[in-house]
């Protein structure tokens, strides 16, 4: 189980875009079981998340 501290240092980690498998090799003291589930946690869309779509003239 990981303190609140290092489930935030994981949490950021995962929000900057790293991808699981370089998580769990940042964090090898960590248990993987936990680094998955704070990973799943941080890029997992909320339920009621709508699509939309945006558009840039980039002109």
């Amino acid at each position: 189980m990981l303190n609140e501290k290092d489930r935030a240092a994981v949490a950021s980690m995962a929000r900057t875009g790293m991808n699981l498998e370089t998580l769990k090799r940042c964090f090898p003291k960590f248990d993987e079981k936990d680094v998955e589930e704070v990973f799943n946690e941080e890029t997992s869309l909320p339920d009621n998340t709508e699509e939309i779509s945006i558009s840039c003239n980039c002109s």
